[in-house]
């Protein structure tokens, strides 16, 4: 008899949702709050910039206790074997422990911490959806490993594109209209100022954005029965909240919230929707680097690459697939293929 897994109660999915955006929500938002609010002529008070590392700190040691408490109860010696119990048990101990310290100011080890908390939070997200019996990456069959990974990246890809567009174009027309909006590049206004910070930064933001805000609260409230409008709105404040270090123009980022979100409820793919994030990530990355006159011809490209690898695919397909049946001809089957024998013919006795 197969035992099946009951289903979650909604308390308990909203108190783990709750808890996932705050641990991994509490930093960036505050801090995209709290520059969009200097930008607009309300410097924070020293105080409440106070606040917010005391937080992230909190926010830090509860991860601590929350993974740590989530892998000890899965890997008892009934599941798991003694040398992989250690690990495991080993690994989200240290990774919550290094979340703690990397978030203290006095380590001065920012973008460090910032990758850190993204990975611990990561397995965090991964480790309590699994409790409820919700994984976040759910192929429907073995060949739809590869077959999905290239075909929901690159609308991953096209999402990012989108809001990243949105917000260049309005950054552009609300900056030259006189409204205050974030100076320079987006590389400058987080801090990323080498290939090593990029990578730390990418890091974070597949954590957080894409298996906490995007993953994991679509599928809790989807488990939770919730209606889709609450999910997408839930999902884009998270992310504009984020992003508010841009100001006004980050409402730009609702598109490549609400694009992933529909990919993820469609296809529920994490690792393609995250490849396609840091796909764009980096070149936008890269784009920035370049002269002006040069920033298109990346993602143009990149445009180009995605839609050349889908029609080879979908021509690869037609060429593979079996020929169509003709007209008031059955297909044939397996019992077609070897007939029964016929009376007169001799027995064989075994």
């Amino acid at each position: 008899m197969i035992s099946e897994t009951p289903e979650p109660r909604p308390h308990r999915l909203f108190l783990s949702l709750s808890g996932l955006v705050v641990i991994a929500g509490l930093q960036p938002i505050a801090d995209g709050l709290l520059t969009f609010a200097d930008l607009y002529g309300s410097p924070a008070p020293p105080r409440l910039i106070h606040a917010v590392e005391v937080g992230q700190i909190s926010a830090a040691t509860a991860l601590f206790a929350w993974l740590a408490l989530r892998v000890i109860h899965r890997t008892t010696l009934d599941r798991v074997s003694p040398r992989r119990r250690l690990l495991e048990r080993g690994a989200a101990v240290t990774i919550g422990a290094l979340a703690i310290y990397t978030a203290m100011p006095a380590a001065g080890l920012q973008l460090v911490g910032v990758a850190v908390f993204g990975v611990a939070v990561t397995w965090l997200a991964l480790e309590v959806c699994r409790a409820h019996g919700l994984p976040l990456d759910r192929p429907t069959a073995p060949a739809d490993r590869t077959e999905k990974l290239w075909s929901v990246a690159p609308l991953a890809f096209g999402a990012c594109l989108a809001g990243g567009t949105a917000t260049a174009l309005l950054l552009t027309a609300l900056g030259g209209a006189g409204v205050p909006v974030m100076e320079g590049q987006q590389l400058a206004a987080t801090g990323i100022t080498n290939a090593l910070d990029m990578v730390l930064n990418v890091t974070w933001a597949a954590g957080i954005e894409d298996v906490v805000m995007v993953a994991a609260v679509t599928t809790l409230l989807t488990a939770a029965r919730r209606p889709a409008w609450q999910i997408y709105t839930t999902v884009c404040v998270l992310e504009v909240g984020v992003h508010a270090y841009i100001g006004i123009p980050a409402i730009g980022m609702l598109l490549y919230a609400a694009g992933r979100v529909w990919i993820y409820r469609r296809y529920h793919r994490l690792l393609p929707m995250v490849a396609g994030h840091i796909a764009y990530d980096l070149i936008a990355a890269l784009n920035q680097t370049l002269p002006p006159n040069y920033r298109d011809v990346m993602f143009t490209l990149a445009l180009a690459a995605g839609l050349l690898y889908d029609w080879w695919e979908k021509r690869t397909k037609v060429a593979q697939s079996p020929p169509p049946a003709r007209s008031g001809q059955r297909p044939e089957t397996a019992t077609d293929q070897a007939p029964p024998p016929s009376p007169d013919a001799p027995s064989v006795r075994r």
